[in-house]
């Protein structure tokens, strides 16, 4: 079963459900709704769902999902990315997600979970920016998997910008020259 929950676009306060109960898009029940939120939309889907005495696969959090997911990471990337993967995850991302449903993060939690980061931490974007690209993995990940029905919203990522390293000065570097043999002053 496949199923999802957006936003009328130009109509506030409207979104459209659409659920397909066997996965063929022939099969497909759409209903237009109010809702005040996206995750009263969400309650609405749900309450439809009942109605129609149908289960949702993507019941598990992310913290169930993470039980999974890591040791497919140790068998299918490098042996850094998976320690890598492993850190963030222990120490940023299952502390602030671990009880939420991957289908019902909005880009406010995301939006939160940045502001948190960067209070925590400082202005350290860049890795902040790879513990979200983490979590959009393991939620796109576990949709293949059909444990959950939808990846992540898109999201803004921090601005990052790398830092130009830094180079000798002509001085240092005719220092540098005026040491060397004539052999590799020549190769220099």
């Amino acid at each position: 079963m496949t199923m999802s929950v957006t936003p009328v676009k130009g109509q506030p306060g409207k979104f459209d459900i659409c659920i397909w109960p066997t996965g063929n898009p022939k099969d497909r029940i759409r209903k237009r709704m109010e809702a005040k939120s996206r995750l009263d939309a969400c309650r609405l889907e749900k309450e439809l769902r009942d109605q129609l005495n149908l289960k949702k696969p993507g019941q598990h959090t992310i913290g169930g999902i993470s039980e999974s997911y890591l040791p497919w990471v140790d068998q299918h990337q490098s042996e850094k990315t998976a320690y890598d993967k492993h850190r963030m995850m222990l120490s940023q991302v299952l502390p602030f997600f671990r009880n939420m449903y991957p289908d019902y993060i909005t880009p406010q939690i995301i939006e939160k979970f940045k502001t948190k980061r960067i209070a925590e931490s400082g202005k350290v974007h860049r890795q902040i920016n790879k513990e979200l690209m983490l979590l959009s993995h393991l939620t796109k990940w576990a949709a293949r998997k059909g444990l959950c029905c939808d990846p992540l919203p898109r999201f803004d990522y921090l601005p990052y910008k790398r830092p130009i390293p830094s180079t000798l000065s002509k001085p240092e570097l005719l220092k540098f020259i005026g040491v060397m043999s004539p052999f590799y002053q020549a190769l220099f």
